[in-house]
């Protein structure tokens, strides 16, 4: 298997987020929201169509 790269903390995070959650898309979904939130930018799958296109 190979290593990933990845803190206690975040590892534990999603190990909780995928028990609690019904369905792995919630979990990847929950993890673009936090993803977001660490940016400061709240993510927008629009920017991905037009990136499809152009």
């Amino acid at each position: 298997m190979a290593q990933i790269r990845v803190s206690a903390t975040t590892y534990e995070r999603l190990v909780l987020l995928k028990r609690g959650m019904d369905t792995f898309d919630d979990v990847i979904l929950r993890l673009l929201l936090l993803y977001g939130e660490a940016q400061s930018v709240p993510p927008e799958p629009k920017k991905l169509e037009k990136r499809k296109g152009g």
